[in-house]
């Protein structure tokens, strides 16, 4: 080993430790968690460590990369940005890339969606969105609407309304005294082994409950906040088209705003542009953020109708939407988030046709591994398969053991480490195994992704008791 060679060593153990001393990782029990993974730079589908060793980043990086890493078109868009001006403040100035972002998305979303309010990041558009719908009955005195209703197992984000809307998520423990009441639907899921006829007997159930659970209170009843078709922190729980059209319809009905969820599902994650598209009763509000800006910056979106945004329009100001952000529409962020969707726009064919073969790959292999796994060990079971668009999702038990479902569980530890291993970055929800790529990833890279989940689904098994397995700390 050169000098030079010995020099980087001690520089990234120094990082490292400095990691350890200084950073304070979401999502991550400190003390028990492996070292982290060093990244230096990323490229398309992988991000690369100092090594220069190459990770195909399967999950797009907390699903918020679309096109691919460090895209060029986007890349250009934020330098000529920054070469003119960074930031600028948003009430009473605006610019031209928040205008040409705001019309570009009322132009793409559904229709109606025409009034663009811009945020941070998921969980604040989601609080805005919970806002406007609690002042929408201030403005109209309508005061006793202050009932919200949500899906079971839903997760919105991790500020306080957000957390409250998703309490059932089971993340929220600890903050549950402090969180404001709401009331949860059933979530009638399915899976490709699904009986449909037992579905439709589910879903006739929870649409009785909450036809006359609304007969009654619909006048308490603020709105109602979903994520449309895929639960995803919730283990990528799939629900049918046709049902959340009928829960809305039944909502629209007694005149009760609708505000869907698009942070996750959005830019193509369901093999459309947005969710929503699936639906023939489209929301009064939709949130955005995640693969918005490609994966480049954090923003988010509240995309609320006319019936919404006429509410706030008074000669009082107090009656106007008094909530913002300093770094709202952050004129770099926005740049990026429009060249991002100019990418959607100019390549529509090409990018869907591929999610639609990514879908397809999916199930091939999907079929492969389940067979693979039953002639090496009965011990492993992949159960409730389900693939929509990009997203393909699964939970797997071994020798019969749930090893705590949550989020962390053991069983989830143990694959992501293997298959970080093997070069492949996953992070699963308790024990659901997700892919939810870039649409720069190949269809060799995902056979590659299913065979690399076989060989660390055997790998598990060998050392299922192995301490050193699950403490593993090397991971370069």
């Amino acid at each position: 080993m050169n000098n030079k060679q010995i020099d980087n060593q001690t520089e990234l153990i120094n990082l490292l430790n400095d990691d350890a001393k200084y950073c304070w990782h979401p999502f991550t029990q400190a003390q028990t968690s492996p070292i982290p993974l060093l990244i230096e730079k990323a490229k398309g589908s992988y991000i690369y460590d100092y090594a220069g060793k190459a990770y195909l980043d399967a999950i797009s990086s907390w699903w918020v990369n679309t096109h691919g890493h460090n895209h060029e078109y986007i890349i250009q868009a934020i330098q000529k940005q920054a070469n003119n001006m960074a930031h600028v403040i948003f009430s009473g100035i605006t610019h031209q890339p928040a205008i040409k972002l705001a019309k570009s998305l009322a132009h793409n979303l559904p229709q109606g969606l025409e009034h663009i309010f811009y945020t941070d990041n998921g969980s604040t558009a989601i609080e805005a969105a919970l806002k406007m719908a609690i002042q929408y009955a201030y403005n109209k005195n309508q005061e006793a609407k202050n009932i919200f209703l949500a899906f079971e197992g839903a997760y919105h984000g991790d500020t306080f309304g957000a957390m409250s809307v998703g309490k059932t998520s089971g993340f929220y423990n600890p903050f549950k005294s402090w969180l404001f009441d709401v009331n949860f639907i059933e979530y009638p899921y399915i899976n490709l082994d699904s009986d449909i006829e037992k579905l439709e007997v589910l879903e006739k159930s929870i649409l009785d409950k909450l036809q006359n659970y609304l007969i009654a209170k619909h006048n308490q009843i603020a709105a109602f906040i979903f994520e449309p078709l895929v639960q995803g922190a919730s283990g990528m729980r799939i629900c049918r088209a046709g049902f959340l059209d009928k829960v809305i319809q039944i909502f629209q009905k007694y005149n009760i705003i609708c505000i869907a969820d698009e942070v996750m599902t959005g830019f193509g994650r369901t093999g459309k542009l947005f969710a929503c598209e699936y639906l023939s009763n489209k929301p009064d509000i939709m949130c955005l953020s995640k693969g918005i800006t490609g994966g480049n910056f954090p923003l988010g979106v509240a995309a609320a109708n006319s019936k919404i945004y006429n509410a706030f329009l008074n000669n009082d100001v107090m009656q106007a939407f008094l909530h913002g952000h300093s770094y709202t529409a952050n004129p770099i962020i926005c740049a990026a988030a429009l060249a991002n969707l100019e990418l959607f726009e100019t390549n529509k064919n090409d990018i869907f046709n591929h999610i639609n073969d990514i879908s397809y790959t999916y199930k091939q292999e999907l079929d492969l591994l389940i067979a693979n796994l039953a002639k090496f060990n009965p011990d492993i079971k992949l159960i409730n398969p389900r693939i929509i668009g990009s997203i393909c999702a699964f939970e797997v038990n071994i020798n019969q053991h749930s090893l705590n479902n949550n989020y962390g569980s053991n069983i989830g530890q143990l694959i992501r480490i293997a298959m970080l291993d093997k070069q492949v970055i996953l992070r699963p929800l308790g024990n659901t195994i997700y892919l939810l790529p870039p649409y720069s990833i190949t269809l060799q890279e995902i056979k590659e992704i299913f065979a690399k989940i076989y060989e660390a689904l055997v790998d598990v098994l060998n050392n299922f008791n192995t301490a050193d397995f699950v403490n593993k700390k090397d991971l370069f």
